[in-house]
């Protein structure tokens, strides 16, 4: 008998085709990367350096204005929805010490249990869309959209970093032939001339905007001060072009979905429609559980945001500020350290410690972090959806993908209070010790750090994964057997690309080093690292706390509200007040 020939494992099979393939999709893209480098490096240098910059004028900028920002902050909420039901379930397996999900799996990979969401979204788009039959259904439709949709809306006034900066020098001659150009309507970008001027040179001239020590003042606040000389910026009259050796055009764009005025009143204005959501979901199903649930619902919500916002008030008298990304800017600044000019300072630029929220009012961060809870329902608080009680409380009656969409909601509001808390008192996208001129300035420095470290915990977690597939890959017959090796392997060349670009940052290709755009948008990253990680900190204490604490009775909850958080929330109004009344008369500010 002939001796029957092993058949080739799925996994082998599939990489057979796969590497191949992406090796002659590499190769002409590596060459392409080249051909690049070379025109930018070579005999093409000038007009790559224009390039670049129209690129920026013309299609960074305006796309950014036009929608992108908030494409992005809805893009990342959403695929952040996976992370969070996974880091839900993973976690309250640790606490419990049981496994959790780990049977789903595609060709064996089963990535930890993450590939149960991908179940979970194919179960619920294919699972029977049930109505029952008094509901009234106009009601009943509509509420699982408003509560999606007021959550979405919520995020949009969250700054995720500095305001982006792009700087070009012009000469006269190039400002006063694009001065009427449509992209200068549309971006009319801030100048700033190469010397300094009298104020009642800058008033002559009509330049609006007035800088002493990089602190904007207006004409008038200018001539209260009277310095002898001021850094002038601002509108440059046609007729003053020729009288400037050189001209710099400074963009400055919010990183935010929309930089309003109203700061966080906003997010309350915003937020508080989602009670709507919840009583019409319990009113409209026609049933007594769903009703229960609505009331309890819209009771809790209406007591905690009272507390929420007397939690913030602190903020808004220590910063004088509504608008989130002021109050993120006021962070930036440290306790204990040195002026310029080498003096003690209570209050500087750069000190030992960092003025987050949690350290200049802890009592509020303490008070607005348990009414976070109480809004979102999470254990201790979510009464509203009490198995053991009502049934899952305003939702009983949902079934398919208008329960995904309250599943999805509840998700959307911890991401969205946790980037309040990182915000407000985390230093939001605030790097500690390093304001964005600092972080622009040593950026050569700071991302070889970032990919070091991302190198060694690619290859770290490649190791780890290679033991785990040497450990157990005798003990399963099935295709999980392979996971570990695919896991190491996929890790290991994460690790290289790292260290590709770690090679690169001490060359002279390295963005910041040839572009006028590469340093402000590598630290537009960084900064959005520092608060997406902070985010997900925050939201992981979410997590930890329902797997912790037990569920309030509503008759304690209520008591809570009303006789604990506000009475100490209106204690820490005073608190403020008063130290900033003896700050204000002793003059240490």
């Amino acid at each position: 008998m002939e001796a029957t020939q092993p058949k080739p494992s799925l996994i082998k099979e599939i990489l057979g085709v796969v590497i191949p393939l992406a090796l002659k999709g590499f190769v002409p893209l590596a060459l392409l990367g080249l051909l690049a480098l070379g025109f930018r490096f070579g005999p093409a240098r000038e007009f790559c350096s224009r390039a670049e910059f129209w690129a920026a004028e013309h299609i960074l900028l305006p796309l950014l204005d036009a929608g992108l920002r908030p494409f992005f902050m809805w893009f990342l909420l959403l695929n952040l929805i996976p992370l969070m039901i996974w880091l839900e379930r993973k976690g309250a397996a640790y606490i419990q010490d049981r496994p959790g999900p780990n049977r789903a799996h595609i060709f064996g990979i089963r990535l930890a249990g993450m590939v149960h969401n991908i179940a979970d979204v194919i179960k619920l788009l294919t699972k029977e869309d049930v109505i029952p039959s008094q509901v009234k259904k106009t009601y009943y439709l509509a509420a699982p959209f408003i509560a999606m949709t007021v959550a979405l809306l919520t995020y949009a006034v969250i700054p995720f970093a500095d305001n982006l900066v792009i700087e070009k020098e012009f000469t006269p001659a190039e400002v006063e032939e694009r001065a009427g150009s449509l992209i200068w309507h549309q971006w009319p970008p801030e100048f700033r001339v190469s010397e300094e001027m009298t104020v009642s040179e800058a008033e002559n001239q009509g330049l609006v905007r007035v800088y002493v020590n990089d602190v904007p003042y207006s004409i008038h606040q200018a001539k209260v001060i009277k310095p002898a000389k001021v850094v002038v910026r601002g509108q440059i009259q046609q007729s003053d072009v020729g009288k400037y050796p050189k001209v710099v055009a400074r963009w400055s764009l919010p990183l935010q979905a929309a930089d309003l005025g109203a700061g966080f009143l906003y997010i309350f204005a915003i937020s508080s429609l989602a009670v709507y959501a919840v009583v019409l979901a319990g009113w409209s199903s026609n049933s007594k559980y769903s009703l229960l649930g609505g009331l309890r619902s819209s009771a809790q919500m209406i007591s905690y945001e009272v507390s929420i916002g007397l939690a913030i008030i602190g903020l808004v008298m220590i910063f004088g500020s509504v608008r989130l990304n002021d109050i993120v800017q006021g962070q930036g600044w440290h306790f204990l350290g040195y002026g310029p000019d080498g003096n003690f300072e209570w209050v500087s630029n750069t000190g030992l410690i960092p003025m987050w929220g949690i350290i200049i009012q802890p009592l509020g961060f303490v008070l607005y972090t348990v009414c976070a809870f109480a809004e979102t329902n999470r254990n201790p608080f979510d009464l509203p959806e009490g198995e053991s009680e009502i049934v899952a409380g305003y939702h009983v009656e949902y079934s398919s993908m208008k329960f995904a969409l309250f599943f999805m909601a509840e998700y959307v509001n911890i991401l969205i209070q946790a980037a309040i808390i990182t915000t407000l008192f985390l230093g939001g996208w605030q790097v500690p010790w390093m304001p964005t001129p600092v972080l622009t300035a040593n950026i050569g420095i700071v991302m070889p750090i970032i990919f070091a470290l991302n190198f060694g915990l690619c290859i770290g977690f490649g190791l780890l994964m290679q033991r785990y597939h040497m450990t157990n890959q005798f003990a399963w017959t099935d295709m999980r057997k392979h996971e570990g090796s695919v896991l190491a392997k996929v890790s290991f060349l994460k690790g290289v690309v790292f260290l590709v670009l770690l090679a690169l940052c001490f060359s002279s290709v390295a963005p910041w080093k040839w572009s006028a755009w590469g340093a402000p948008v590598f630290t537009a990253l960084v900064q959005f690292g520092v608060f997406l990680t902070k985010l997900i900190l925050v939201a992981w204490v979410f997590i930890w706390v329902r797997w912790t604490l037990p569920r309030f009775r509503y008759d304690q909850l209520m008591k809570l509200g009303w006789q604990v958080i506000l009475p100490l929330a209106l204690v820490n109004l005073l608190i403020t007040g008063f130290v900033l009344l003896v700050i204000f008369l002793t003059g240490m500010s």
